[in-house]
Parts: C-alpha cells; structure tokens; sequence
C-alpha cells in the first residue's frame, strides 16, 4: 500500500491533480465521493476528471443544510446520470471529505476500492485550486476492505435526490445568500471566488457560472449607463434579470402597469413590457423616483428591484450611485455567479 500526506496552495500543488492522479495509477473506474460543501466550478472539474480517466460512474453526496452547496452543482450532477445524495441534518452539518476510487459500484457504493483521498478540502474551486489544505491519499493494488463500509455509513446519512427537492433547495439558496454580505460570500466558501472585485474588473470579465438558476431569483438589477425617455426614465434589464422581473409581474396579473414601492415610501405605478425575441424587460420609471435625477445626469450606479411578495405592491426599487450599494450589489452577483453584461453595462440577479 503507498501511503502520501499531503498539502495544497502555493508550490505545492492542488487537490483536483492529486485526484487525477491517484485514479489514473490505481487504474479506477467508478467515483464516491462525499463532501460537505460541492459548487458549480468543483461538479466541473470533477467531470472533467471522469472524462480524462474514463469513469463509468459517480455517486456525490454534499450537505444541503449551510446553504452553502450550489443548486446548480447538483443539477449538473443529475444531468451527468450520477447518484447524487444530499443531507440536511438539523443536529449538524454534513462535513466529510473523502474520495474512493474503485473498479466498481452499486447503488453508490465502491466494490474493490483502489484509491482513497481524505483531506479538508471541499469540491469547490478553493478546496481543489487555491485553498492551503492538507490530506491523506492511500493506494494499493488490492482492495480496501473497509472503504465500501465507510462510505455506506456516509451514503446513509442522504436522501436521494429529486427534482422536487432540488426545486425547493434552491429557494432556501436563494434566500438564505440574499440575506448574506459579500464579505459572507467568500468567508463562508459559498462563492468560488476568492475575493471581490471591484465593478471595472467585472467589465473586463467573462461572467462565471451561476450557482443558480435565475428562474429562482427574485431580485434582479441592471446599470444605469444607459438608458431612454424624456417624460420616463425608460430602462431595460436584459436577459436574465429581465426574466426574473418578467416572473415577478406575471405572478401580479398586474398589466400594462405595475405597482412599485420606491425608497421615499411611495407606491407608485409603472408602466412595463417585456420583449420575448430578446428576453428584454423595459420599465418606464417616474422622473421623481428617488436617484432618478441624478442617474439622467451622471449615467451611473444600478437600479436594484426586489420582489416584495406584496399583492398589491409586488415590486421594491432603488436607484443609487451609492458607491458601497454598488459594490455590494454587484458583488453578491459576481460571487454567486449570476451576472451578465451588454457592451454598455452591467446587470445580475439573485
């Protein structure tokens, strides 16, 4: 048995090659994984892993109970035909790390387990790529007797997961990270993003996989760099922030205008359309909307609209410039993933 401690960040190398490594010399072909915390860049790069080393099957099991797993990791998982659990244990929080390797599996379980790595790092783009963690890889040529029994003990804890379950999992992501800083974001790991980045960064970024679906979303926000209207200040939130205002006018059967609360305590109504051929969704706001005058003048900040679940004023606004209202509204997008931009400006939701 070859038997290696090991240690990530820096010099040292990352988790996802030792992984890729480990399989390719014990020759696996099936993959249990459990870990406490899986993201969108870890599904991925795990994939990646199956594909270079041929893997036949995989069974991932994550924690759902933190808010902290990306809904859209498990989603992956799913349409990749793999077995995926997850845990939502009030008492605590599901929060192993183990990887076995195995000539093969059944209903999740490795038979004739070849290769196992332990360690702290989760599948996520800082436990496999950036974090400094530490671990144990363990090789040999014949089976590990004791790997299919550790593994089913952890493989109990889940529940197999369902389209329903995934459904409401990501309300619960949805609201839980709406209500988290940005600052939040990155110390709890939830971002695959190492720090936050400031607005004239994300201009020059390509934007990053979402950690979930923008059909969940119920605030979405768009940059006031551009715009249209002289009687209204005529703006558009593109794509998926003009569908997850869409979702949100649609459920009101309120048409052709909607009711907005506005930051001075008014209600006010609003004219709207929506452009299916574009996914563009215009909102005609009065010139005496807070953060109104200013946006004609100076053509910066965001306009923010969150959903309020108020039947008879569905929708909340905020126009600012405000430069820490900008940074920690477009930085929570740029850590979840969920933003966009058009050769003008920027828009998220979440």
């Amino acid at each position: 048995m070859k038997t290696d401690l090991y240690t990530t960040g820096g010099s040292t190398g990352d988790l996802r090659s030792i992984i890729n490594r480990s399989l390719k010399l014990t020759e696996s072909r099936y993959i249990s994984a459990a870990f406490a915390y899986s993201s969108i860049y870890g599904v991925y790069h795990l994939h990646d892993v199956v594909q270079q080393r041929n893997i036949l099957g995989v069974s991932l099991i994550s924690d759902i109970r933190d808010c902290i797993t990306h809904p859209q990791a498990l989603q992956f998982g799913l349409d990749k035909g793999w077995s995926v659990r997850v845990v939502n244990r009030p008492q605590g929080t599901f929060h192993p790390k183990i990887l076995i390797g195995s000539l093969g599996q059944q209903n999740g379980i490795p038979i004739d387990a070849r290769a196992i790595i332990v360690g702290s790092g989760n599948l996520s783009k800082g436990g496999l790529l950036s974090n400094v963690e530490c671990g144990l890889t363990l090789r040999k040529q014949t089976e590990f007797a004791a790997a299919p029994k550790i593994f089913s003990r952890l493989w109990g804890f889940g529940t197999d997961l369902t389209a329903n379950m995934l459904a409401d999992y990501a309300v619960r992501f949805r609201d839980r990270n709406a209500n988290r800083s940005s600052i939040d974001l990155v110390a709890l790991g939830v971002s695959d993003e190492s720090k936050l980045v400031n607005v004239g960064v994300m201009r020059q970024s390509p934007a990053a996989q979402p950690s979930m679906k923008s059909s969940v979303a119920k605030a979405a926000w768009a940059g006031l760099q551009s715009f249209t209207g002289d009687y209204t200040f005529q703006l558009e939130f593109p794509r998926d922030a003009g569908d997850v205002l869409r979702r949100i006018v649609t459920a009101t059967g309120q048409t052709p205008k909607v009711t907005v609360k506005c930051d001075d305590g008014i209600d006010r109504p609003m004219k709207y359309a929506y452009y299916p051929h574009n996914g563009m969704f215009r909102l005609n706001i009065p010139n005496d909307v807070p953060g109104i005058p200013a946006a004609r003048i100076n053509r910066n900040g965001i306009a923010l609209i969150e959903g309020t679940g108020d039947a008879n004023s569905p929708m909340h606004i905020r126009v600012s410039a405000d430069q820490n209202f900008v940074r920690e509204t477009a930085g929570k997008s740029f850590l979840l993933g969920t933003w966009g931009k058009t050769p003008t400006r920027l828009y998220g939701w979440y």
